[in-house]
């Protein structure tokens, strides 16, 4: 718990430092897609480690080599069966690239605010088997679980919360129908979501 906790935040101040030094105010995006599209391809690799085959001079470049390929490997380390002492400590860390590196602003301290950033959104952080993947562990048995993958998902953008909101309402209702209390808790999850997403950030009218 402790031990896990000091790392945690050891981490979130490097994944910070790594935001302030590379994409600034002033960071250029279409330099970003450019560099993204030509590393697209080690997203797509069997071996991750092939990052580290890719690095070179640009530092945006080795910066977005690097978030990706933490993004990657932690993706890749989740599975459904994957046991809760693995499986919390890779949620935690995914929570702090989509908290530090995603498409808004970022508080640091009450009296710094880090200016919005376009790469989780040029990595696709935000992809359907990502989304997915984490859905199936929104209503995993543990709580720890449930909450770290809650808190993940609200960082997926109002437009593709919109697009999957008539299947996200349904399966809400499906859990909330369940006696299970943990699967029920799920559904709650799932409507504070949508509520958050849909209603406080943002109207839209669902068709249910």
């Amino acid at each position: 718990g402790e031990i896990r906790s000091k790392s945690l935040k050891l981490i979130r101040k490097f994944f910070t430092r790594v935001r302030v030094a590379n994409f600034g105010g002033k960071a250029n995006r279409e330099k970003g897609e450019k560099i993204a599209e030509k590393i697209a391809p080690l997203r797509e690799g069997e071996n991750v480690m092939d990052y580290t085959k890719a690095l070179g001079e640009d530092p945006m470049e080795n910066a977005l080599l690097f978030i990706s390929f933490c993004h990657e490997l932690c993706s890749r380390e989740m599975y459904p069966e994957c046991p809760f002492e693995k499986l919390l400590p890779l949620l935690e860390v995914m929570n702090s690239l989509y908290d530090i590196f995603g498409p808004f602003a970022h508080e640091v301290k009450t009296s710094k605010i880090l200016p919005a950033t376009f790469v989780g959104d040029i990595l696709d952080f935000y992809a359907k088997p990502t989304f997915e993947l984490l859905l199936y562990f929104l209503s995993n048995s543990w709580d720890m679980i449930r909450k770290k993958t809650y808190e993940i998902l609200k960082f997926f953008p109002i437009d593709f919360i919109v697009t999957e909101a008539d299947r996200l309402v349904r399966l809400a209702f499906e859990f909330c129908s369940k006696s299970k209390l943990k699967i029920y808790d799920s559904g709650a999850l799932l409507f504070r979501i949508l509520y958050q997403r849909m209603v406080i950030d943002r109207t839209y009218s669902l068709n249910v």
